[in-house]
């Protein structure tokens, strides 16, 4: 009987751990410890809900408990490594998870927390490294594959991020947070009508996010669904109305719908709030539509973006030789090609010149 209820306790203290009630899993680790004090488990699972609620000296008392009783622990090391990560105390964190290596060598959780280590550290090369050992040890894990998937987002390898995002989002679909940077990558591998459906998702959990509803504005701008896209676009500057890139695309989706009054006021209240690289291209290009001006002056510092305008305007005269010459910047300006302006050029290319738009798609690759 008493076996029974001290299983119980822990059992009780687990699941109250798993579902997020601390209170009670404090409660029941402690009636645990205080019935059978020899008994590492209760000690480790209390140093878990320690760590939880910000108590980290008490959590690191309990991990050396758990030590003491069992020197082979190898979650012990991996929660004190948690608390020394806390602490910023990194090379200890990378030590005591050494120490656990040695312990059980193929544990994915240690290489789990080492990739964690050394991103806080901001060695990415070895965060990404122990986060694919993990994610090999346990193809199931989905925290490593959202790992991976971060990572590569933040280094702009999006198409790597969206084969890590769709596999840990299909391992884990509730997690909420990983479907705005999914949705972003996915825009920037030009699949608009997937960023939209990631996108829609997000926002029905979290519909006052103005970066999801201007990233799915974009997508539906680029998929040429304008009301749609000023719908997101008006909502995300009713929540922030210093929203300056809000306020270039709506702008630049009024143009679209022929409204250039509106198109210009926008474009200029967007120069006020944030003069940055592709607001001044938008309000370039929302001149040349509502005046017909073609010399981009304002621009011109920016010779990619001018020299592709220009080319632009010059390709539907029959003329490719600006076009030709912007290839070989192509590489190094792909996440332009994401925008609505240039993925209208791109398109008009396929119509007037398909050797060249080949070759500036082999270039986006």
């Amino acid at each position: 009987m008493i076996l029974f209820l001290l299983t119980g306790y822990l059992e009780i203290a687990e699941d109250a751990f798993k579902r997020g009630d601390f209170v009670t899993a404090l409660k029941y680790y402690n009636e645990y410890i205080k019935d059978y004090p020899y008994d590492y488990k209760g000690y480790l699972g209390r140093a878990g809900v320690y760590l939880q609620i910000g108590k980290y000296d008490s959590a690191y008392s309990d991990l050396n408990k758990v030590l003491e009783i069992n020197p082979r622990c190898v979650a012990a090391y991996i929660n004190k490594a948690i608390y020394h990560s806390y602490k910023n105390e990194f090379d200890s964190a990378i030590v005591l998870l050494q120490k656990a290596k040695k312990i059980s060598p193929n544990n994915y959780k240690i290489y789990l927390q080492l990739g964690a280590v050394y991103e806080s550290k901001g060695d990415f090369t070895l965060s990404l490294l122990n986060y694919h050992r993990a994610l090999r040890l346990n193809p199931m894990c989905y925290e490593a594959c959202l790992s991976i998937a971060r990572l590569s987002f933040n280094a702009g390898k999006y198409k790597v991020a969206v084969r890590y995002y769709s596999k840990g989002l299909k391992l884990e679909p509730g997690y909420l947070p990983a479907y705005l940077s999914y949705g972003k990558a996915l825009f920037y591998c030009m699949k608009f009508k997937k960023a939209i459906n990631i996108l829609s998702k997000y926002l029905s959990r979290n519909p006052k996010s103005v970066e999801a509803l201007y990233y799915r504005g974009k997508s539906y701008l680029n998929c040429g669904k304008y009301k749609k896209a000023l719908k997101d676009f008006s909502r995300a500057i009713e929540i922030n109305l210093m929203y300056g890139d809000a306020y270039s695309y709506r702008g630049l989706t009024y143009a679209y719908l022929k409204d250039y009054t509106k198109a210009l006021s926008d474009a200029e209240m967007a120069l006020k709030l944030s003069a940055n690289r592709i607001n001044r291209i938008n309000f370039a290009f929302i001149k040349y539509l509502s005046e017909g001006k073609t010399d981009f002056s304002s621009i011109s510092n920016d010779t990619f973006a001018f020299e592709i305008l220009k080319g632009w305007i010059e390709m539907k005269k029959g003329d490719f030789g600006r076009l030709r010459k912007c290839l070989k910047y192509v590489g190094k300006e792909r996440e332009l090609f994401c925008e609505k302006i240039f993925w209208d050029i791109l398109h008009d290319l396929k119509k007037f010149n398909k050797k060249l738009y080949r070759e500036y798609k082999r270039r986006l690759r």
